[in-house]
């Protein structure tokens, strides 16, 4: 069996802990609500109405609490008889005894009301007496606490309302208390132990379901546990982020100017080729200038075309180039040329049909002792 801890108030309302079989590997933590303040109820209930039993619960339960059905709360388990199992307790009270648990640090797992933590099974009893209180478990959901001059009282009304009396009572006190307290109906199924109410608590193995903390009441997670556990390793970490930051920051800041100063040169080489025209994206406009000077795919460009002229002009020593311009658009090249005479211009222009090249004849005039001839070319 898992081992559990008892948390309980006692006579002086002080919070103490008890772990059941002495062991120190406890696994559940407990807070055993007082039986005083807690209400135990059944009621008929039919498929349909546990649809919206979550709406109706507090209005087939209001005729029967003594206070505004508001002010408390309600837990149900359905114990699969058709029957209802309702736990009813103080909102308030529930709130200081949460309050108190959380400043004493002392979380609970489960809330559990006192006379259903007491040993039992069918057709029993159990009866634990405590100082000038008792508390009673008289089925798996049906339980209370009384004090112990009303214990007798409560017994015998417990005895002419039951269909069956009970097989086996056991009773946690003295021998005495045994004859003071217990009604003479059922002295003959009492089964007394010397124990308390740890004792009656440690034989139990089933753990009842009907568990307080729902709802509004529901656990909630131990921020301020984890915070005291965790803060070293929190501060240390948020430091080592803050000095890689700025380790970052520093970084990002130095390759930002050296970018800035890279696209200040680039645009200052830029310039230096092409002083004149807008400016958007160097890099780019540079790749596409020489791409119209060295040609690609779509033309020879003014490289290639500039060769072959400069290898026909040179062949003929009669003959000397003057004057070039070359059109990036259509590629066309037109060019002066002075000659001896009309003879070399012809040469000239027969050698660039050779090389691909189509020259025509613009104007040609005399120049001195010689011709200047201007001539329009373009691939064939």
């Amino acid at each position: 069996m898992a081992e559990r801890e008892i948390i309980r108030l006692d006579s002086s309302g002080q919070l103490v802990s008890e772990v059941l079989g002495g062991q120190t590997d406890v696994t559940e933590r407990v807070f055993a609500v007082p039986g005083e303040a807690v209400s135990l109820y059944k009621l008929d209930i039919s498929v349909g109405e546990k649809r919206h039993l979550k709406k109706t619960l507090p209005y087939l339960l209001e005729e029967q609490l003594v206070a505004d059905v508001d002010t408390q709360h309600l837990v149900s388990v359905d114990n699969g008889e058709g029957q209802l199992a309702v736990a009813v307790v103080d909102k308030a009270q529930m709130e200081r005894w949460q309050s108190r648990l959380d400043s004493d640090s002392e979380q609970a797992d489960k809330w559990l009301p006192e006379p259903l933590l007491l040993y039992w099974h069918s057709g029993a009893l159990t009866i634990v007496i405590e100082n000038t209180r008792a508390l009673v478990r008289s089925g798996e959901f049906e339980g209370f606490a009384t004090e112990l001059d009303s214990l007798s009282a409560m017994l015998q009304l417990y005895c002419d309302n039951a269909e069956t009396l009970p097989e086996q009572v056991f009773f946690y006190g003295s021998e005495q208390q045994q004859s003071q307290h217990i009604p003479e109906i059922l002295q003959s199924r009492v089964s007394r132990n010397d124990g308390s109410f740890a004792s009656a608590v440690e034989q139990s193995e089933n753990t009842t379901t009907l568990n307080l903390l729902q709802g509004a009441f529901m656990p909630r997670l131990p921020w301020t546990k984890w915070w005291q556990n965790w803060r070293p390793v929190a501060i240390l970490f948020a430091c080592a982020f803050i000095v890689q930051l700025g380790v970052e920051y520093h970084s990002y800041s130095q390759l930002q100017d050296r970018n800035l100063a890279l696209r200040q040169q680039i645009e200052q080489r830029y310039r230096s080729v092409f002083p004149r025209g807008n400016l958007v994206d160097p890099e780019k406009q540079m790749r596409n200038q020489l791409i119209k000077i060295r040609g690609d795919a779509q033309g020879p460009g003014f490289v290639s075309v500039l060769n072959r002229i400069g290898r026909v002009v040179s062949s003929q020593p009669s003959a000397t180039l003057a004057a070039i311009n070359f059109n990036n658009n259509n590629g066309n090249v037109r060019l002066s040329l002075d000659a001896a005479n009309f003879s070399a211009v012809e040469s000239v222009r027969t050698e660039l049909s050779a090389v691909g090249l189509v020259a025509e004849l613009q104007n040609s005039s005399a120049q001195g002792d010689g011709v200047r001839a201007r001539l329009r070319l373009r691939e064939k």
